[in-house]
């Protein structure tokens, strides 16, 4: 989870869902990419509030659908660890080219127990997640950019 001003008038919610690794129920699918491929599974998403409205929330009288100003998915692209943009699965396999390695081995054969029927590929436990600010010490100091730090627990469940 993590949380930081959007603009002068927005605040940013981060939080990840947990589906913890096993494709007993699929979540929503997600589009990474551009180039189709898809994931069910542990979604990173963000809810974004009016600042003043959520300053005042606890003496708030009205609904607070007010205060909220949009939401989604927060990320929108995906690297496996070749480097390579994660694309969609070859669902003869093996993915020779862009697979998930958490799903696959380094061959691109499905390695975990089932397969997603609403997306390409399952995005696993993403525990320990957290967001890192820009400059969150001062100007100049810590990261250019704002980062959300997770990694994926593996687990093959077969």
């Amino acid at each position: 989870m993590g949380a930081y001003l959007k603009d002068d008038d927005t605040l940013r919610i981060v939080v990840q869902s947990e589906s913890y690794g096993h494709l007993m129920y699929e979540s929503y699918p997600y589009f990474v990419n551009k180039n189709g491929a898809s994931f069910t599974g542990s979604h990173v998403q963000y809810t974004d509030f009016d600042r003043e409205g959520l300053a005042n929330f606890m003496s708030h009288k009205e609904s607070s659908e007010t205060i909220i100003k949009g939401f989604g998915q927060m990320s929108h692209t995906y690297y496996n660890l070749a480097g390579d943009l994660v694309g969609q699965r070859d669902v003869d396999g093996p993915t020779s080219f862009g697979a998930h390695y958490s799903n696959t081995d380094d061959k691109g054969n499905w390695a975990v127990k089932g397969l997603p029927s609403k997306a390409d590929w399952l995005m696993q436990s993403l525990c320990s997640a957290h967001l890192e600010e820009a400059h969150q010490w001062g100007d100049g100091i810590g990261l250019e950019d704002d980062i959300y730090i997770t990694n994926e627990e593996w687990i093959t469940c077969k």
